[in-house]
């Protein structure tokens, strides 16, 4: 069995339900490596230990789905997204144990925040801020002809007090990307994007806007804008 098969299963068994009529298997006594693995309740990563801040895109548990890349997906997971590993922590509440999902066979998962689904997929081979070089979980705003995501994560900054007991802090930070034509651009919101990769729907999208009073600095508005595009281009290419 793959290393990778070996993950997903030991995730899905943690995963599952407690059932009577189901002998019980701890994953300890499958892999006695896991033994070691005191953790519980809440995460604790050394290499954060003098790191002010959090570095978990929210710090409550996620409920959501996880997506994996052979097509299977779990469901009604607990999970946390580290911001600046951009790592998935999934919480199984009946063991309280904790596991780092391997992330090479995750494509993106589905959380509810802010009493809103949303949707993260993972992107590579895109420069950012981030010091991560094996994806990103991007936030996806809309998707189509041009997509449009957003890149939440977080900076490790030193701390220049020596009174303080840390050393360093965690930032907050994000990113606004499209893709047009397979191609991942960083843009700022704003209607430079559209304009100057679009010009011959300028005269269109300016209308649109303008009838719509929409602020496309701000993200809500630039979404509607991009879908209006996508709108455009899906009648072009019908004809």
């Amino acid at each position: 069995m793959k290393s990778y098969q070996l993950t997903l299963f030991l995730i899905l068994l943690l995963l599952t339900p407690n059932l009577k009529s189901q002998q019980v298997v701890l994953a300890s006594d499958v892999y006695p490596e896991l033994k070691y693995n005191t953790l519980k309740g809440e995460v604790f990563f050394s290499e954060y230990k003098q790191v002010k801040g959090s570095a978990y895109l929210l710090d409550d548990w996620m409920l959501g789905t996880i997506y994996l890349d052979d097509g299977n997906k779990m469901g009604d997971v607990q999970f946390k997204l580290d911001a600046f590993a951009h790592r998935i922590i999934i919480y199984q509440e009946n063991l309280k144990r904790l596991v780092i999902a391997e992330k090479e066979h995750i494509t993106g998962f589905v959380a509810e925040i802010n009493n809103t689904n949303k949707t993260f997929k993972k992107i590579l081979d895109v420069n950012s801020k981030t010091k991560v070089y094996d994806g990103c979980y991007f936030e996806v705003l809309t998707e189509g002809k041009v997509s449009l995501y957003k890149l939440n994560y977080k900076e490790i900054l030193p701390i220049h007090d020596a009174n303080s007991k840390y050393i360093e802090e965690f930032i907050n930070g994000f990113s606004y990307f499209t893709l047009v034509n397979n191609e991942y651009l960083h843009i700022r919101l704003g209607r430079n994007f559209l304009y100057r990769n679009f010009p011959e729907y300028k005269v269109q999208l300016r209308k649109f806007i303008r009838k719509n009073k929409l602020n496309v600095r701000k993200e809500n508005d630039s979404v509607i804008a991009v879908n209006y595009l996508n709108e455009i281009l899906f009648t072009l290419q019908k004809q």
